[in-house]
């Protein structure tokens, strides 16, 4: 027997013996199979706990409260508002490159971009100059006035805003971004002199009903700030 395992173990090597002897020609032998083992297990726990993390996501999700579950659906619907106004954006700006008047991008352009919260861009990329018809101009003025108070910039921010008054003092979009700037500025008197101009112009501008609530939150005539805040909603559920 001993010869004909030798015969064996010289033709076929160490590896066709059941208890091989321990040399480097058969380390693999002996190591393998717990290293193999030892992966399997690590896999297994990995596995394990990957599933365990899961499910304690699943169930923190499941267990928002009522107020917490409406801030999500609140930013939801935020981030679809950014998304509208990134795919405006990009049809203005296309709009723009294929050279159609801007008289019909400007002002829009302008608005999405602060939408997207890019005031910078508004006045980097949109200048009053570059269009003729003057309400237009005006509006693109109040739009960057509301682009320099966003950067905190009032000195120049009050500025637009008076170009903008000054070419078209009867509009309701100007004089509701007026409003806005004046009552961030604390002039009270002047803001509700702005909006109630702009009320009266356009009774259907949300912007105009919008600063009306801001302006009688600030006064505490609560009933009234929650009562312009409805109508902005009703007239535009997207405005802020």
């Amino acid at each position: 027997d001993d010869e004909v395992l030798d015969f064996i173990v010289a033709r076929y090597g160490d590896y066709v013996l059941l208890d091989p002897p321990f040399k480097p020609s058969t380390w693999a032998l002996w190591v393998g199979p717990p290293i193999m083992a030892g992966a399997v297990f690590a896999l297994i726990i990995i596995f394990i706990r990957t599933w365990q993390t899961q499910q304690a996501a699943t169930e923190e999700v499941d267990t928002l409260t009522p107020t917490d579950r409406a801030a999500l659906d609140a930013l939801v619907e935020r981030i679809a508002d950014l998304r509208d106004a990134a795919g405006a954006a990009k049809e203005l700006e296309r709009a723009r490159q294929l050279g159609a008047d801007a008289a019909d991008w400007a002002v829009p352009l302008a608005q999405a971009y602060l939408a997207l919260e890019e005031p910078r861009k508004v006045l980097e990329e949109l200048e009053p100059a570059q269009l003729r018809a003057p309400l237009i101009r005006a509006r693109l003025h109040a739009v960057r006035g509301e682009a320099l108070q966003r950067l905190g910039d009032a000195a120049r921010a009050e500025q637009e805003s008076t170009e903008a008054l000054a070419l078209a003092p009867d509009d309701a979009e100007v004089l509701a971004a007026a409003a806005q700037f004046a009552l961030v500025a604390g002039r009270r008197e002047q803001a509700a002199d702005y909006v109630g101009r702009a009320l009266a112009a356009a009774p259907e501008s949300s912007k105009a009903w919008l600063v009306s609530g801001e302006l009688a939150r600030r006064e505490g005539r609560l009933e009234e700030a929650l009562q312009a805040y409805a109508k902005a909603l009703e007239l535009d559920p997207r405005e802020h």
